[in-house]
């Protein structure tokens, strides 16, 4: 069955990301990494149990990858966003192209994640890529708490009956964080935060 694992959020420069989530969230971010296969870095907060936010962005002082950079970040949002969701585990049916798997690394982690190799995103973002860690390894084991916890993930798609379709038919088992509305794509998270709840 899928878990629910992470959101990204977006952002021309990692610095930016950064400025916008803290002043949103009230609380400073975790530390991260860069991630060399695909020329970014990011930073993490926890954001409830086994669940985190990434804030990413292009990073300038990596090679230039020579493929599209996953989660759009070739043509990076301004002002950020949330870009992509991730859930975690490998379904037995993939009733929707999610991407092919690729093996990343960050530091000593490494991990597998599908994503569509043309830079695009699944269904507009409404679907996840999919990510599998290595046996008992998981980024938010390291993670101090923050107060933030992710209470809902609204996923806007025009298509929204195919995306909670698919949805079920990979077995994710937590609907019950998500929210459908129809419309044009876009992502939206709701936090509980140490200064109430706020919307991304």
């Amino acid at each position: 069955m899928l878990q629910f694992d992470h959101l990204a959020i977006g952002a021309t420069t990692l610095e930016e990301g950064v400025a916008f989530a803290e002043q949103t969230l009230g609380v400073p971010m975790g530390p991260g990494g860069a991630h060399p296969r695909m020329a970014t870095h990011n930073r993490l907060l926890l954001a409830g149990s086994g669940r985190y936010i990434e804030v990413i962005a292009p990073d300038p002082a990596g090679e230039p990858p020579g493929v599209p950079r996953w989660f759009g970040l070739d043509h990076p949002p301004s002002p950020p966003r949330i870009v992509s969701w991730v859930a975690r585990g490998k379904p037995a049916i993939m009733p929707e192209p999610l991407g092919d798997p690729a093996l990343m690394s960050r530091g000593a982690l490494s991990w597998t994640i599908t994503f569509p190799r043309d830079g695009s995103l699944p269904l507009g973002g409404a679907l996840p890529c999919l990510i599998e860690w290595p046996e008992g390894v998981h980024p938010t084991q390291t993670m101090a708490d923050s107060g933030v916890v992710l209470e809902k993930l609204i996923i806007t798609a025009p298509e929204m009956g195919r995306a909670k379709a698919a949805l079920s038919v990979m077995e994710f088992e937590d609907m019950a964080l998500i929210e459908f509305r129809r419309g044009p794509s876009a992502l939206n998270a709701r936090f509980s935060t140490p200064r109430g709840v706020v919307e991304i």
